[in-house]
């Protein structure tokens, strides 16, 4: 449990209040020993005021300051952020498109990507689903999810690139891949890996419409280095990759979006995403715990009182 935060700040001012009877308490007991201090007779005085362990008195006071304290702060309705891992299925969206097979990630895009997948998949938790699409001019679910990662690394290594870009069909193939998963209360995760743009099919933003609606987040990969250009039809083609598109699917659906530009970068990106998979977070609010503890302390100050006849202030 992290990430605190309070709905209602505002009502933290009455937490002004602490320190001021805090002070009150300490001025108290300073003119306390000063009149004191007046008795000649130290033996009157023991008669008149009988003296107590001084730990007894500033116990109770610090109690009724917890307490105080607490009260206030539940006021001001806490929130906390609270992590849960759960089980979950993971579907790999692989991008097959023909300018993977670019050289500007050794030994090329292609057999670098597929490798650093293959690893993710395997070292993945027992009790992981995973499920594989590849897209390039339409999308296909090569491996539906499985737990069987060894199937799934495997299938990798026979992915065939051909031409075109289909991004949108890529999100929408996954989702139903992940919509038997997410009924039965397991977490969803796309992975989509692209190095390029959409071409033909579904488009992006609707497929993060589509994507955010049924909950599931979609992380994103931007591959390759920029500026390279590809050999089409005898002409020189840029072949850039759409960040924009990718960080706005990412942030549209609740995913991360990550650049990779090597193979060494995108093995630390999937190693990353690793430490996410099925981890949920969601903020609660604690009002009532922090308010149960303010009272606990409440309690405690009144007790402590009527046991050893204290005054609070």
């Amino acid at each position: 449990m992290s990430g605190l935060r309070f709905v209602q700040p505002a009502h933290l001012l009455v937490l002004l209040v602490v320190p001021a009877a805090a002070a009150a308490y300490v001025w108290q007991q300073r003119r306390g020993r000063s009149t004191a201090l007046r008795f000649s007779d130290s033996d009157l005085l023991a008669s008149v005021a009988p003296r107590f362990p001084s730990w007894r008195k500033h116990l109770t006071a610090a109690l009724l300051l917890v307490s105080l304290t607490g009260v206030s702060a539940a006021w001001a309705k806490p929130q906390a952020t609270v992590t849960t891992h759960n089980r979950a299925t993971v579907v790999v969206a692989m991008d097959v498109s023909s300018s993977m097979s670019l050289t500007d990630v050794s030994p090329s895009r292609f057999v670098a990507a597929t490798a650093a997948a293959a690893d993710f998949v395997n070292k993945l938790p027992e009790g992981i689903s995973v499920g594989l699409v590849s897209f390039a001019t339409k999308a296909n679910l090569v491996v539906a999810p499985t737990q069987d990662h060894t199937a799934v690394a495997t299938a990798l290594t026979t992915l065939k690139m051909t031409g075109g870009t289909a991004i949108g069909d890529a999100v929408s193939v996954s989702l139903a891949a992940v919509k038997s998963a997410a009924a039965a209360g397991e977490v969803p995760r796309i992975v989509l890996l692209s190095d390029g743009a959409t071409t033909t099919g579904l488009s992006v933003n609707d497929a993060a419409a589509a994507a955010a609606d049924a909950k599931v987040p979609v992380t994103t990969i931007g591959y390759g280095t920029d500026g390279v250009t590809a050999d089409q039809n005898g002409q020189s083609v840029a072949v850039p990759v759409d960040k924009t598109a990718l960080k706005d699917l990412a942030s549209t659906t609740g995913g991360t979006y990550y650049d990779a530009s090597s193979g060494k970068e995108l093995t630390a990106v999937y190693a990353d995403i690793k430490q996410t998979v099925g981890v949920r977070t969601e903020r609660h609010e604690i009002s009532a715990a922090v308010m149960g503890l303010a009272l606990a302390a409440g309690m405690a100050a009144a007790a402590a009182s009527l046991a050893w006849g204290t005054r609070l202030l």
